[in-house]
């Protein structure tokens, strides 16, 4: 009885120590909670293809998540902040992108801000590409059905990142060094450590990169760049991707269009992925309740290998069209019909070399993702998001 009056009183005592300091920080919580029932013609998996129906397993529009972000002014213009983000699967609650992937996979980091002067940052975060090629996806990067790995890589997200990030008035600017990028699959090319840095090489694991753009009301361009230095069975290999992207306000319409570049080879300079990807597509504000969006992805993978012993050879050009009608019932809560077909690729490109199977669509067994003598895969989704 006495330990348990002590803990109140000493919590207590804690709490109005801690109440000057609160009046002048917040904390938020924040996340999303989207998901969606599916029809796929012909899923491909290792044990056969088949028609599915079913719920999407990393969510609709958006990948379902909860977090925390928070600050503390400093005084003089200067805060400390922090940003925990995890996400869950709605139709299982097991974490995302995998039932073993951390608590907080999507986003842990620290840093300082500064007005005039930006923000620098410590911990897993996304890379500077990511931010710059956000602003010029016609679907927001969505889940559902947009081909986000193949746009920007698998190491969208990296571990160990010192991270920077300015805005001046329309104009970003960013830049980013991981030490560690804890990504297991780089390009194709499957690391022997996926844990982050590894002691006596400096190099191993290592990715860095830049971006700018400017986005104003009407007009958007950006450039980025990322690299990343997987350490594979081989040795260290190096992937490099370079982007540029655009968009234009036309009355009730916005128009995007872009350009990735990308380059990746094994430790003995054979090429894991050579391949050109682009996009264009328009966005509708029908009403203001109503946005259509269409959105044409075409992917020219020039050389492919699954191994740094074999040859590289061409693949067929990948292709999709997808198609998005969401409607919003509140400013939380929207409802929506997105559908999709994929030619020469499963959907999404869901494959070995391009998104390691993250999206359960393609054959683990086939480069393309499809099963032997499949072309097409056609996807049709309808879901509910609520944002809180």
């Amino acid at each position: 009885m006495k330990k348990s009056l002590f803990a109140i009183g000493a919590i207590g005592v804690l709490l109005g120590q801690a109440a000057p300091v609160r009046a002048q920080s917040s904390v938020t919580l924040y996340g999303l909670v989207d998901t969606a029932v599916e029809y796929v013609n012909r899923v491909s998996t290792a044990s056969g293809t088949g028609g599915r129906v079913g719920m999407t397993g990393l969510g609709g529009l958006a990948p379902s998540r909860w977090g925390l972000r928070g600050a503390e002014d400093l005084g003089g213009g200067l805060q400390s902040v922090f940003w925990l983000e995890s996400g869950f699967a709605p139709d299982t609650g097991a974490l995302t992108p995998s039932a073993t992937s951390p608590l907080f996979a999507r986003q842990a980091s620290v840093g300082l801000k500064k007005n005039g002067v930006g923000l620098l940052t410590f911990g897993r975060q996304y890379t500077s590409l990511f931010d710059g090629v956000a602003n010029f996806a016609p679907m927001r990067l969505a889940t559902t059905y947009e081909p986000v790995a193949p746009l920007v890589g698998l190491s969208y997200r990296e571990d160990n990142m010192v991270k920077y990030a300015g805005d001046f008035g329309s104009w970003h600017v960013g830049a980013h060094y991981s030490f560690g990028t804890g990504t297991p699959l780089q390009g194709g090319q499957p690391t022997v450590s996926s844990g982050g840095e590894i002691p006596g090489n400096h190099r191993a694991q290592t990715g860095y990169g830049a971006t700018g753009y400017y986005v104003d009301g009407k007009l958007g361009v950006g450039l980025g760049y990322d690299q990343v230095n997987p350490q594979t069975a081989s040795g260290i290999g190096v992937e490099r991707k370079a982007t540029i992207g655009a968009s234009y306000v036309l009355g009730a319409a916005r128009l995007f269009g872009g350009y990735r570049w990308r380059d990746s080879v094994y430790a003995n300079d054979n090429t894991a992925v050579r391949d050109n990807f682009y996009w264009t597509g328009i966005y509708y504000q029908a009403t203001p309740a109503l946005g259509l969006t269409a959105a044409y992805y075409y992917n020219q993978v020039k050389a492919a290998s699954l191994s740094a012993s074999a040859p590289a050879q061409k693949q067929p050009n990948f292709s999709q069209l997808s198609l998005l009608a969401d409607y919003s019932l509140s400013k939380r809560t929207d409802v929506y019909l997105s559908a999709s077909w994929s030619h020469n690729g499963a959907l999404n490109y869901d494959s070995v070399i391009q998104t390691g199977g993250l999206y359960g669509y393609g054959s683990p067994a086939s480069i393309t993702g499809l099963a032997n003598g499949q072309k097409d895969m056609i996807g049709v989704a309808a879901g509910l998001r609520l944002v809180f």
